[in-house]
């Protein structure tokens, strides 16, 4: 996928978020079933125009230090340990509902609803 000149990833945390919260009947009033859910999580981990990223040795040290310089408690933890696995894969734009959750690290420019 290609947009404005750029190139999409995906770490396996929002695959496993985007199950969770697609599936679930208190958010939505006609969630996906699970099976739909997995299909649709399928084609983006698999689409060969998606990079898949994944937290390696450099996105724990960063991930431990951004929890320790910022405070943060831990609801914040997953959402530390995704930006820290996308810093380590040189991704700094995102695209995301949640932009405020990335701003507090000063290091990503965020696209989306904020």
């Amino acid at each position: 996928m290609r947009f404005a000149g750029e190139h999409f990833a995906i770490a396996a945390q929002v695959v496993t978020e985007f199950v969770h919260i697609v599936t679930d009947a208190r958010r939505f009033t006609a969630p996906l079933t699970m099976e739909h859910a997995l299909e649709r999580a399928r084609a983006w981990w698999d689409s060969p125009d998606v990079e898949r990223v994944e937290a390696n040795d450099e996105a724990v040290r960063w991930f431990l230090d951004a929890m320790a310089k910022h405070q943060l408690g831990r609801k914040r933890v997953l959402d530390t340990m995704l930006a820290a696995t996308y810093r380590s894969a040189g991704i700094t734009s995102l695209l995301t509902l949640d932009g405020a959750d990335f701003d507090v690290f000063g290091e990503f420019s965020c696209l989306g609803v904020a």
